[in-house]
């Protein structure tokens, strides 16, 4: 999981700045913490990277391996006559 700040491209004019509250608030979570900037596309290419990449890492962590195969041994049948 990934917590977003965007409209970081408006850092400059903004009196406030979340920067660090962000950082803290996902490091509470323990998930990462990116800023992007959907106008300028700064980092938007790299957290949908990271989003694919934990979400393929999730999935593999799910799927169980099969098991090794092994050999039968022959069942022995009674025959009546």
């Amino acid at each position: 999981m990934v917590l977003v700040a965007n409209k970081i491209d408006l850092k400059d004019s903004s009196p406030v700045c979340y920067t660090e509250a962000g950082q803290e608030y996902a490091r509470q979570l323990k998930i990462s913490y990116v800023e992007t900037s959907a106008k300028t596309q700064q980092n938007v290419d790299f957290v949908f990277a990271k989003v694919a990449r934990e979400i393929r890492q999730r999935q593999l962590a799910h799927v169980q391996r099969p098991k090794a195969v092994t050999a039968r041994k022959p069942r022995r049948r009674c025959t009546i006559l």
